[in-house]
């Protein structure tokens, strides 16, 4: 998650435009964007998270509810997990991605945005090669790269 924050921080900065990153969890993809959005400290870059009252585990929930930023807002909704996805699509589609009255941005960054699984195979792909070079795999030889494919088929 850290990645595709630190790209929208980056673009927030280089445009000056505001961005807020609309978000619905049931564990981990809040907690990590919360964090990563508080780290980047960027006055230009806010995140609002929902998450479903009683349906997330306790230490998640204070991973979103103890985060100390400005930047971050966490509201708790009656419902399941993916009650607000459809609600979030919706307020993109509407604002066409932008409140043309503020200069504001919105972005959502769920599963069905495309940055996360991107940025996640660039990580695959960066953690093999790193791990390979580390067991002595000589990536140059096609025998030794082409189990880099059967690996990613077979996941």
């Amino acid at each position: 998650m850290r990645p595709v924050i630190n790209l929208l921080s980056h673009f927030a900065s280089k445009r000056n435009k505001s961005i807020t990153i609309l978000v619905s969890t049931t564990g981990d993809t809040g907690p990590a964007a919360v964090h990563a959005v508080k780290d980047a400290n960027n006055p230009l870059l806010s995140i609002l998270v929902h998450y479903p009252h009683g349906q997330i585990s306790e230490f998640q929930r204070k991973q979103l509810t103890t985060c100390d930023s400005r930047y971050v807002k966490i509201v708790s909704f009656d419902g399941g997990g993916d009650d607000m996805d459809q609600p979030i699509k919706d307020t993109l589609l509407m604002n066409t991605g932008r409140d043309s009255s503020s200069g504001r941005t919105y972005c959502g960054i769920n599963s069905y945005n495309i940055g996360r699984p991107l940025v996640q195979m660039v990580h695959f792909i960066w953690i093999y090669l790193r791990t390979a070079e580390q067991l002595g795999y000589k990536l140059g030889d096609k025998g030794n790269f082409s189990s880099f494919f059967l690996i990613i088929h077979m996941t």
